[in-house]
């Protein structure tokens, strides 16, 4: 009789640990859709659930920002997590733990990490180009023609740029009075012999070229300079401080899926004002509508507007109080100039 009970409360118990398992396994499922749920949210109204779909949203910021891959592999062969993490948060991608897990596996880490040919297997999706005169190693096969060429002029004059910086932002700034973000590709050639770029006059005319976006003669300095200032942002966030780089804007957006930092919503007003107005000094004046030499908040709010930006009214404060830099409430010229272009170069 004691044997019966026994067995009863042993079948019991066994029931009781197999409920037990199988509400922790649906639990698991639930927590990791609730996860892939919670990165939907922050991406776009659509929903994500897939890693497929949230490489693509990775795909496009690291195609369009190459040089921060390149710089860190110029000394390294694979990409670690830390600097994994570091560089999707750099991006402006926020996931949690779980999600930053998936991704990571999905790419196959060895013990050194990610390497490189697999980073741009998985996340920079060009296609293959014979390029023999390449001085670049085998590696960069995998990215298009004309980014090989850009990051072989990039190798060549890294140590003249970073030396002559501040005094390479000053030259170009006062070449470009009005904010167009470029300048006559002959006096880019000037200024690259002015500071000992190691090119011949081919070289300097091409390297030019390749930054010529339009084909209209006229050199982006901008995008330039962003080659060497990119990189500099994954050692500078401090998790723990408040910066542009890190201070996250929740207010959905209309033009992308993704969260936004305070340099995308900068990013978002060079674009479009260069894209609707040509340069920053037209559309201050015409913004600037009764010629106070200054905008104020409605009419920042006009801009904001105009571009599809909409801000609560904490993330609109913060945004201004970068722009005003002297705090008296106003945006000069020179402080929208600063924000949208000196600023943004920081090495």
């Amino acid at each position: 009789m004691n044997s019966i009970k026994t067995l009863g409360k042993n079948n019991i118990l066994e029931n009781r640990l197999r409920t037990s398992q199988q509400s922790n396994e649906f639990r698991m499922r639930s927590n990791n859709l609730r996860n892939w749920k919670s990165v939907s949210n922050i991406f776009s109204k659509k929903k994500l659930t897939s890693l497929d779909e949230i490489k693509c949203h990775l795909q496009k910021y690291f195609i369009n920002h190459m040089s921060i891959v390149h710089q860190h592999c110029k000394k390294n062969t694979s990409i670690d997590k830390p600097t994994f993490q570091l560089m999707l948060r750099s991006s402006g991608i926020l996931i949690n733990n779980t999600c930053l897990e998936s991704l990571w596996n999905s790419c196959q880490p060895s013990l050194q990490g990610i390497s490189y040919e697999v980073f741009l297997q998985e996340f920079v999706p060009c296609q293959s180009e014979n390029n023999h005169n390449s001085i670049v190693s085998s590696k960069d096969n995998l990215l298009s023609s004309k980014q090989c060429r850009i990051l072989n002029y990039i190798a060549l004059v890294t140590h003249a740029v970073k030396t002559y910086w501040e005094n390479l932002k000053v030259e170009f700034c006062y070449l470009d009075p009005y904010g167009r973000l470029s300048i006559a590709i002959d006096q880019a050639m000037k200024i690259m012999k002015k500071f000992c770029f190691p090119l011949n006059d081919n070289q300097q005319r091409n390297l030019a070229l390749l930054f010529s976006t339009k084909n209209n003669g006229q050199f982006n300095y901008f995008d330039f300079m962003q080659h060497f200032s990119n990189t500099s942002s994954l050692k500078s966030i401090n998790q723990n401080s408040f910066s542009r780089s890190t201070y996250t804007i929740q207010s959905k957006q209309c033009w992308t899926c993704l969260p936004l930092t305070i340099n995308c919503l900068l990013k978002r007003i060079r674009s479009q004002c260069i894209h609707y107005y040509g340069n920053i000094y037209r559309m201050f004046k015409v913004i600037d509508k009764n010629r106070q030499g200054y905008l104020d908040k409605s009419d920042f709010k006009r801009i904001l507007k105009q571009f599809n930006i909409h801000l609560d009214a904490e993330e609109f404060y913060h945004v201004l109080s970068e722009i005003d830099q002297n705090q008296d409430g106003v945006i000069s010229y020179d402080e929208l100039y600063d924000a949208l272009i000196i600023d943004a170069l920081v090495i």
